[in-house]
C-alpha cells in the first residue's frame, strides 16, 4: 500500500457518500487513506479472516463469494460489514483483473460512520447476505467465579462493615454509610459494573437510608468542580469538532525542523498543551493517535523509533495530569473532597504553581529516559506532500475554529486575572459554555456525543462524600481510629510518602486508576486533615502515583494507542523499560519537591 497522490486524493473525495465530510474529519481520514494495487486473482481477503481496513473501489473489478454465491463489483466499499460492527468478514474478495482500491483504516470509518447517517448508508447498501450467528463464546476460565466472588462480596461487605463500625462506636448514619462504601467499593475492585454506577448506587443509597438530606448528598451535581468539568469537556470537544487539535499537530510537524528529536518533541508538547482543555487521557489519546500514525508512516514504522514515539505520545497524554486541575476528572474528584479551606487556597492557578516545580521535574526526567532508552538514529527521509494534502483538506480556518480558540484565550485570560475580576474559574468556564451554545457554535448531537456523561455523572456522585463524611462524623471516627497513620504522617512525612508510593505502585497492579485515588484519598484525607497535614500534597501525592503504570493492562489510553497502529510499529520491551522509569522518576520528584513546597508552606 501507498500514499494516493492529490488526482488520487481528489477521485476519493468525490464518492457522494464522502462530500458531506467536513473539512476537519477529511483532514484526519486524509493522513490514514492509503491506495491498494491487486494483481489479477490477487486475494483481498478471506472468509471469517479477522478485518483492518474497509476499502473502496478506484478501478477495476473484484469478484466476492459467499458460501455458493459468486458475484462481481466495479463499484462502491468492499469489507464495509468490518465498519459497521462485524468482527470477521463475510466471505472471500479477489481481483478480477487488475484493481486498484482505497484502503480506509477501521477505527476512523467507524466513528465516521457513527457520526454521518450517508456514510453509513453507503456501508450498509453494499453489504453482502447476513451470515446466522455464532454461538456465544464460552466465559474465560475463571470469569464467572470472579464475578460470583464479585457480588458475594458486594453483598457481604455492608453488614459487616455497620456491624464493626457499630462496635467501634461510630453513629448510625455513619455506620451505613461506611457499609454502602463497603459495597460500592467491591462493585468497583471486581469491575462488576461501570464505574459511574456504583457511585450513583452509593448516591442513591445515602438518600434512601436517610443517611444525608438530599441536599447533601446530590451536592456535587451543583459543585464548582462538576461545572468545571462539564465546560471543559464541551470546549475540548469543539476544538476537536472544528478541526483545531487537527490544524495544530499539522503546523507543528510543518514548522518543525528535521530529526528525530524534534519530532518525538512536537508529540509530547501536543499531548501537554491539550492537557488542561481535555480532561481526559483517553480523549488526549484519540486526538494525539492521527498525529503518532503519521509520525510513524514518515519514520518507515521501524520498532525502535515507533517505541519512541509511543513513549512521547504517553508522557504528552499523561505526564501533566495531575499538575493541571483540569488534567484529569479525579482531580476535581479530590478537588471536591477537599475542606473549603483547601479549595479556596488551591483553585485552578494556585494548583498549577504548587505543581509546577514538580512537574518541571518529570519534564526533566522524561528527557533523561528518552535520551537513555532511545537514543536518536538515522531517521530516513520523509517528505511533506502528505502533511500539505491533509492541511489542504482542512481548508481555511472555519467558523467554529475561530469560536475555540476564542474560548480557550477567554478561559486563559479569566484564570490570570481572577485576582481582579472575583469571579471564580468554573463559572467563567461556564459562561463561555453558556455563549458557545446560545451562538450555536456547539449543537447538542456534539455534546451527546463528546461530553463524558459517564466520568460527569461519576464525580458529581462522589464529590458529595467528604461533606456526608463530615456530616455523620465518619472522618473523625477514621481519624480516630487511625490516629497512628496520621501521627507518622505528620512526624515522618517522607517516610510516609516513600511507604505510600510502594504500595500505590502494588495497587494499581490490581485496581483501575480511578478506583484506586478514590478509595485512596476517601481514606487518607481525614487523616491528613486532623494531623495537620497539607490535604493537596496527599491528594497530589496519589494523584501522580497513581498515574504511574507499568504495563498496558494498566492503561486505558496505551491499550488505546496499540489497538490503532500494528504491533510491528513498536518494541514493546522498551517501552515497558520506559514505564518503569518514569514510575521510579515520579516517586523521585514528590520528594525532590518537598524542599519547594516546604518553601511555599504547603507542607
Amino acid at each position: 500500500m501507498r500514499e494516493p497522490d492529490d488526482k488520487e486524493l481528489e477521485e476519493f473525495w468525490r464518492h457522494p457518500a464522502l462530500q458531506a465530510l467536513p473539512p476537519e474529519e477529511r483532514a484526519r481520514l486524509a493522513g490514514q487513506l492509503r491506495l491498494l494495487r491487486l494483481e489479477p486473482d490477487q486475494a483481498l481477503f478471506a472468509d471469517e479472516q479477522t478485518a483492518s481496513h474497509a476499502y473502496l473501489m478506484r478501478s477495476g473489478g473484484m469478484k466476492l463469494r459467499q458460501r455458493e454465491k459468486e458475484w462481481r463489483r466495479r463499484q462502491g466499499f468492499i469489507g464495509g460489514e468490518a465498519a459497521l460492527g462485524e468482527a470477521r468478514r463475510r466471505g472471500d474478495a479477489w481481483a478480477d483483473g487488475e484493481a486498484t482500491l482505497y484502503a480506509l483504516p477501521l477505527a476512523p470509518l467507524r466513528e465516521l460512520a457513527e457520526r454521518h447517517p450517508g456514510l453509513r448508508r453507503a456501508l450498509q447498501d453494499e453489504l453482502p447476505p447476513p451470515l446466522p450467528p455464532l454461538p456465544p463464546a464460552p466465559a474465560a476460565d475463571g470469569g464467572g467465579w470472579r464475578e460470583l466472588a464479585g457480588w458475594l462480596t458486594a453483598c457481604a461487605a455492608p453488614p459487616l462493615a455497620w456491624w464493626w463500625c457499630a462496635g467501634q462506636g461510630a453513629s448510625e448514619a455513619g455506620a451505613v454509610f461506611i457499609g454502602i462504601l463497603a459495597a460500592t467499593a467491591a462493585m468497583w475492585i471486581f469491575n462488576l459494573v461501570p464505574a459511574f454506577a456504583p457511585a450513583l448506587f452509593a448516591l442513591l443509597a445515602v438518600v434512601l437510608f436517610d443517611v444525608a438530606p438530599v441536599s447533601t448528598a446530590a451536592a456535587g451535581f451543583a459543585s464548582n468542580g462538576f461545572f468545571m468539568l462539564l465546560s471543559v469537556f464541551a470546549v475540548g470537544a469543539l476544538m476537536t469538532l472544528s478541526g483545531l487539535t487537527t490544524r495544530i499537530s499539522l503546523r507543528l510537524l510543518r514548522s518543525a525542523p528535521a530529526g528525530q528529536g524534534w519530532r518525538r518533541a512536537c508529540l509530547l508538547l501536543y499531548g501537554l498543551a491539550l492537557t488542561p482543555v481535555m480532561p481526559s487521557q483517553l480523549a488526549r489519546g484519540a486526538i494525539v493517535s492521527p498525529f503518532l500514525g503519521t509520525l510513524l508512516e514518515q519514520d518507515g514504522r521501524r520498532p525502535h523509533e515507533g517505541a519512541a514515539l509511543f513513549a512521547s505520545a504517553i508522557a504528552g497524554i499523561s505526564l501533566a495530569a495531575a499538575v493541571f486541575l483540569t488534567g484529569k476528572p479525579a482531580n476535581l474528584v479530590v478537588f471536591g473532597l477537599f475542606d473549603s479551606q483547601t479549595q479556596f487556597a488551591f483553585d485552578w492557578l494556585p494548583w498549577l504553581c504548587a505543581a509546577s516545580f514538580s512537574g518541571a521535574l518529570l519534564l526533566l526526567a522524561h528527557w533523561l529516559a528518552m535520551r537513555l532508552l532511545f537514543p536518536a538514529t538515522e531517521a530516513p527521509a520523509a517528505g511533506d506532500r502528505l502533511l500539505r494534502l491533509q492541511a489542504e483538506a482542512l481548508g481555511p480556518l472555519s467558523r467554529k475554529e475561530r469560536g475555540a480558540l476564542a474560548a480557550i484565550t477567554l478561559i486563559l485570560l479569566g484564570t490570570l486575572s481572577q485576582p481582579y475580576h472575583q469571579v471564580d474559574v468554573p463559572w467563567l468556564s461556564l459562561a463561555i459554555l453558556v455563549v458557545l451554545l446560545l451562538f450555536g457554535a456547539l449543537r447538542r448531537e456534539d455534546l451527546n456525543q463528546r461530553v463524558d456523561w459517564s466520568v460527569l455523572i461519576f464525580i458529581g456522585s462522589i464529590i458529595a462524600w467528604a461533606p456526608i463524611m463530615h456530616q455523620t462524623g465518619i472522618d473523625r471516627q477514621i481519624a480516630a481510629s487511625l490516629a497512628w497513620v496520621g501521627a507518622f504522617m505528620k512526624a515522618s512525612l517522607p517516610a510516609f510518602l516513600a511507604l505510600l508510593c510502594a504500595a500505590i505502585v502494588l495497587i494499581r497492579l490490581a485496581l483501575p486508576e480511578l478506583v484506586a485515588e478514590v478509595l485512596l484519598l476517601t481514606l487518607l484525607l481525614p487523616l491528613a486533615a486532623a494531623a495537620g497535614v497539607s490535604q493537596w500534597l496527599i491528594g497530589y501525592a496519589v494523584l501522580t502515583m497513581c498515574e504511574a503504570y507499568q504495563f498496558a493492562y494498566q492503561s486505558p489510553y496505551q491499550l488505546y494507542l496499540e489497538s490503532q497502529h500494528p504491533d510491528g510499529a513498536f518494541d514493546r520491551a522498551r517501552l515497558l523499560r520506559y514505564n518503569l522509569a518514569m514510575t521510579l522518576a515520579r516517586a523521585l520528584a514528590i520528594f525532590a519537591s518537598l524542599p519547594f513546597w516546604s518553601l511555599r508552606n504547603i507542607l
